[in-house]
Order: C-alpha cells, then structure tokens, then sequence
C-alpha cells in the first residue's frame, strides 16, 4: 500500500480490510506450518507432508481473498504522496523493532532448507542388462538415465525399473550409438516423452549435444557432468570415440562413466581427468581386451572396479587380460554378470557410499 501511495498517489479501498485479514492470516498460519513442514522433512517426511499439504491449503485460502480483493478492489483512494513517505520508516522501524524474530526463522527455515537440500540421498544403479549399458543416477526425486541396453532391455528392464521406482523427473544420456547402449532408448521414450535429452552426436534436434564441460546438474557438493568428447576430437573419428565420458562427483567421491571410449582417446583424456580423493570406476568397453589403456586406469586408480556384461558374453567380457591388471592392482571388480544390479548409495553427501548387490553383497 505504501509503495501504491508513494508512486501513484492512491491506494485501493480493499487493500485495507485485505491486508487486515490477511497479514495475520500469512504470519500466523501458512508461515509457521511450512516453516514446520521444513524442520519436520529432516526427521519425519510423513508429518512433513502432511504439513506442507495443510500449508497448501491455507495458502488457498489467502489466494481466494486475494482474488476477491482484486475482482472488487476498483475503488481507489487518493493520498499524498508525502504522507506515504512519512509513513513508510515508522513501518520499518515497527517491523525491525516487533518482526525481527520473522526475519530470523526465515534465515534459519532457509539454511535448514538448503542443508536437507545438500543431505538428499545420491545413488548411482548399474542395471543388469546382459550384453549392454543403462545406469541411472538419482538425487532426490530427479532421475539421468545414462544408455539404455538393448531394445529388449528397454522394454524388460529399464521401463519396469523406472515404472517400479516411480519416475517423473527423467533426463537420459547417450554416451554413443551403439545399439547395445542406446537400443532401449525408443521404448523408454515413448514412456518419457518430454524427457530433455542429450547426446554426443545427437540423432535429431531433439536431442541437446553432449560435450566436455557439459552440466547436468550441479548442486553443493553433487555434480553430474561430461568430461568428453573434446572440442578437438576429428568428426570422422570412429563413434566409439564421441562416447560421451560421464562423472558423477558426491563430495570428495567420484564415479567415471568412460562408456566404450577407445584406447587412443582414453590416453587423451588421462591428462584432463579430475583428481578425487576416492574414485570408483566403469570399466571401459566392458572389460574388452582392445578397449582399456593401462596408462588410463592407472591415472584413474579406482577403488573399485565394475562392468557391465552379460553372463554368457559371446565376446568373452570382461577379458581376462583385464581382470588381471586389475587383480595385480589390487581393485575389486564387480560385474553385473555375476553380482546382477549394483547399487552405489550415497546416504548424505558427506558419508562414504555403500555398494550392494542383488546377492546383498556390501562393500
């Protein structure tokens, strides 16, 4: 009403019995239960939504005297615009003196808020889809679906997970082209259809272009980003080396994603890699013997090692050429061959992850 006084020189009738009512009404009532809501969503979630659901409800009831106001509101009231002027520092000091307590819970509600926000569980699944790729990524209630398996897989698997876990918020990646990582794209989309996608050659202009620096999220110490393809790498280069390199970093954590990157542009890539206290790691390829640059997982140095193969792979992944420098080093290798789905969960941002399988093995 002052700032209406001070610039047009009048102020509606029905702001007056307006604000009278509703005032008190926001300070009183949908303030205080979605400040509660917040506090309760970090011990209780079931009382929380049922806060934030009674907070939705008066909120209505403020939006329908709002829009009473305004649909009989067309009565104005002339005032000087000295007397707002005037008004206006005794309001302030009115607030500063008898509010300040609102300023302060709207600080603490906010940083509680964020902290929750920090504290979401991560998870990263590495589905069982036999001769293939599809992890999905979760923070909260947001899902990236990086590569889909086969066709088949699409429709037996990924769908069905997606369906059971109660999907909405949906993004999917394509590291690359390959029909055993992008096959179950069709059936997972034609579920998902507005799903934003992303793609190092992206098939059609639907599809947003994966490149190194590229952002998929990005909130405190979460970040879902692509290291690779490079600006520099030649067009014509074979497909398998425009796989998009995906790095999901929690805190001083992080897992690479290489997709079936080849040799040559793994070395690339070995001088830009990120550096992390504790790094865990999809095999390239599959574990195929023509597929891994020893200097690569070297400079990796992961902690634990997973593929992703079907139990009877006709190309004989992972080759044992590999699981030998890996056992040599020391890393345990999980293999989706014989463990089934692998699960890596993040509780809090800030606590080490658990890994499981669905033979309910933990590391």
């Amino acid at each position: 009403m002052l700032l209406l006084g001070g610039l047009f020189h009048q102020v509606p009738v029905m702001s007056f019995p307006a604000n009278l009512l509703m005032i008190p009404w926001v300070v009183g009532v949908v303030f205080p239960v979605s400040a509660a809501g917040v506090l309760t969503s970090l011990f209780w979630p079931e009382l929380s939504g049922a806060l934030f659901a009674l907070a939705d409800q008066a909120f209505e009831v403020f939006w329908r005297v709002a829009r009473w106001a305004a649909d009989y509101g067309t009565f104005w009231l002339p005032v000087s615009a000295g007397w707002a002027v005037a008004v206006l520092p005794l309001v302030l000091i009115c607030l500063v003196r008898l509010r300040l307590w609102v300023l302060l819970v709207l600080v603490l509600t906010g940083w509680l808020a964020s902290q929750r926000y920090h504290r979401l569980p991560v998870s990263l699944t590495l589905l069982d889809v036999g001769q293939g790729s599809a992890a999905v990524v979760q923070v909260g209630e947001r899902f990236w679906l990086i590569d889909s398996g086969t066709e088949r897989a699409g429709r037996q698997v990924v769908g069905p997970w997606l369906q059971w876990h109660g999907v909405q918020n949906l993004t999917v990646i394509a590291s690359h082209a390959d029909s055993d990582h992008v096959g179950g794209m069709a059936p997972v989309l034609a579920r998902w259809p507005e799903s934003p996608r992303w793609a190092a050659q992206p098939p059609d202009s639907s599809w947003q272009r994966c490149r190194a620096g590229t952002v998929f999220y990005h909130q405190g110490p979460v970040v879902l980003e692509a290291l690779w393809p490079d600006d520099r790498l030649p067009q014509a280069a074979p497909d398998n080396a425009h796989s998009c390199v995906v790095r999901l970093k929690v805190a001083d954590w992080q897992i690479l994603m290489p997709g079936d990157l080849t040799r040559r542009w793994q070395y690339a890539l070995t001088a830009r890699l990120p550096r992390s206290d504790h790094t865990l790691w999809v095999v390239p390829h599959h574990g195929a013997a023509n597929g891994l640059n020893p200097r690569f997982w070297r400079a990796v140095n992961p902690e634990i090692a997973f593929v992703s193969a079907d139990r009877n792979s006709p190309y004989g992944h992972p080759a044992p050429v590999v699981v030998d420098w890996l056992a040599k080093a020391g890393i345990p290798v999980l293999n989706t061959a014989t463990s089934g789905q692998i699960g890596i969960l993040w509780p809090a941002p800030d606590q080490p992850p658990r890994v499981r399988t669905m033979d309910k093995s933990g590391h």
